[in-house]
């Protein structure tokens, strides 16, 4: 029988060790593998957020906050 506890300090170590970034599905994905325990995407989030771990992809408020200038910038064309 694991410890709950122990196998998720494992799992934070393995994230925080990584040099490339995280997306919610891969946390899910690893925390599965290692528990087979399959958790909700948004315990997921609730949990990275508790970890410390920032999402990759800037929301959307700080698009709208930009300005004109740098909204062209980063348009896709």
């Amino acid at each position: 029988m694991y410890q709950k506890k122990d196998v998720m300090v494992k799992i934070r170590k393995e994230l925080t060790d990584s040099d490339i970034g995280w997306d919610f599905r891969q946390v899910m994905d690893l925390i599965y593998k290692k528990t087979g325990v399959r958790y909700h995407e948004v315990h997921i989030y609730r949990l990275l957020h508790k970890w410390g771990f920032k999402p990759k992809v800037p929301q959307k408020r700080f698009v709208n906050t930009a300005s004109a200038k740098e909204r062209k910038r980063f348009k896709k064309e």
